[in-house]
């Protein structure tokens, strides 16, 4: 019995976020150097709005070769070209006026949704960092609107906490404020170094695989006539399309639908989060095969706007993998965003043996090397 109005607001990181850029500082810009698995100087450039070309001078001084625009840049590589976009004042004033530029007509789409009337509204997201949250409070701030509530699922702690805005309202856990359950989905037997990061890695591809959308990245905003209209990389998201959304979306509204059959069965003020976690936490890390056969080929976008590309959420491992796991030290991981225990539920119970000794392996060279070195320091 909550009388209000809901509406869908287009938005990404690429389109909010670099709107309402003033600044070229690390602050301002912690979102932009999002290590994916292939990043160029043509993917990380274009993500402040200009194309290299526009810059070509100050990239072949740094030792970016033009032939090289489109090359997988290194770790070294990566800290070099964020130096120099940091660094260079003339590359900034270039940023910096496009940024203006998609900000005037950002601003007429926030207005058009009536973003910056008096009405009490609220933005609802999934998560994580807030930064598309503060683009947004920037903005409006800026045109003399006070900045919305945020109403988020949950935030995590890798961005800079804006102080000029309240953080956002969380419902599941608020890393920032270290508040709620931030195991989730929670280590694993396997000792995959990325849970130990983040314990709740799991967490944040669960939700943005559930609450993905049937269109195209937003890329961007345009004027058309008297409106603006969000720029989609695709009209439609095909690649999720025909995987299969149609069947999970009708299976939520059929449960939402259902949901209110006896109003005394049904106590809306109630804590479920105990029971979320818990089948979040049994999906994610013990998938029946079936589970992970169906959700293992949701193909996963990462990246940003026009960069972004797919990738099936797991897949079986065979003993190349298990060759080079033992190489490396560590599990071997296709792509960054892989569902490992998904990947070993669909795997032959042989391979998911030795990969278990692998572990072992790394574990005890691990343990040797930390007595080794406590003994050379204690000598």
């Amino acid at each position: 019995n909550i009388t209000c109005e809901l509406r869908y607001l287009y938005g990404s990181r690429k389109a909010w976020n670099l709107a309402a850029l003033r600044e070229i500082c690390e602050e301002q810009l912690y979102w932009i150097w999002d290590n994916t698995d292939h990043l160029s100087v043509e993917t990380l450039v274009e993500r402040f709005g200009i194309e290299p070309v526009v810059i070509r001078d100050s990239l072949i001084a740094s030792g970016f070769r033009e032939e090289d625009w489109f090359q997988n840049l290194s770790s070294k590589e990566r800290q070099a070209l964020r130096q120099l976009l940091l660094s260079d004042a003339d590359i900034h004033n270039k940023i910096l006026r496009k940024a203006a530029s998609k900000r005037q007509v950002l601003l007429k789409y926030f207005r058009q949704e009536g973003l910056l009337d008096s009405t009490e509204c609220g933005m609802v997201d999934v998560g994580w960092s807030g930064s598309m949250f503060y683009s947004l409070a920037s903005i409006l701030a800026a045109a003399g609107t006070a900045p919305l509530a945020g109403l988020y699922f949950a935030m995590s702690s890798f961005g800079p906490r804006n102080t000029r805005f309240d953080l956002p309202h969380t419902y599941f856990f608020n890393d920032h404020l270290g508040v709620g359950f931030l195991d989730i989905p929670g280590g694993n037997d396997f000792g995959i170094p990325r849970e130990e990061i983040c314990p709740y890695a799991g967490l944040g591809i669960m939700l943005e695989m559930f609450c993905t959308a049937d269109h195209g990245s937003v890329v961007g905003f345009a004027e058309e006539g008297e409106r603006v209209e969000p720029i989609l990389r695709e009209p439609h998201n095909q690649h999720v399309i025909d995987w299969g959304f149609s069947i999970v979306r009708e299976t939520v509204y059929s449960f939402v639908e259902n949901l209110f059959l006896d109003s005394t069965l049904i106590n809306p003020w109630a804590d479920v989060r105990p029971a979320i976690a818990e089948v979040l936490r049994s999906f994610w890390l013990n998938p029946s095969p079936s589970e992970a056969r169906a959700w293992g080929e949701f193909p996963f976008e990462d990246g940003m706007g026009n960069e972004s590309s797919w990738n099936g959420l797991a897949e079986s491992y065979h003993w190349t993998h298990v060759f080079k796991s033992f190489r490396a030290g560590k599990i071997y991981f296709p792509h960054r965003r892989l569902w490992f225990e998904g990947s070993m539920a669909l795997t032959a119970r042989e391979i998911r043996v030795a990969l278990r000794g692998v572990l072992r392996l790394r574990r005890k060279l691990s343990s040797m090397k930390r007595t080794f070195k406590g003994f050379l320091s204690g000598s």
